[in-house]
């Protein structure tokens, strides 16, 4: 170590220190490089973004206040800029909370009546 810090200061070069030395820069430049190449672990099964499991938990929230809707579970899915919704609802066998469902839906997603689904959640 001593010969090091002598060559250091009296300006030689030692064989194998600038390579040493490019060498540590290049693993701090990738270790660094690769904290912003990363993408983030996505822990939901379906793949889905946070922004949507967001709007999902917010509409099956909104859902859920609706009288005669009971508990909800909403799926939406993006395909060429269409939005398609599937709601799955304790009481969907009722027509009438069906047609509350489907108009909440179609008001909040902006998406037509044919890329609405909903299902009966099993008792």
């Amino acid at each position: 170590m001593g010969q090091i810090k002598d060559a250091i200061k009296k300006g030689k070069n030692l064989p194998g220190i600038k390579l040493f030395c490019v060498l540590l820069i290049a693993g701090v430049a990738l270790l660094v490089a690769g904290k912003f190449f990363t993408t983030p672990k996505n822990d939901t099964p379906t793949g889905k973004n946070s922004v949507f499991t967001e709007q999902e938990e917010k509409i099956a929230g909104i859902l859920s206040e609706i009288d005669g809707v009971g508990e909800v579970q909403v799926m939406i899915t993006t395909k060429d800029k269409t939005s398609s919704v599937l709601v799955v609802a304790k009481n969907a066998d009722d027509p009438a909370t069906r047609i509350k469902i489907r108009q909440a839906v179609r008001t909040i997603v902006q998406t037509d009546d044919k890329n609405i689904k909903i299902i009966k959640k099993q008792s």
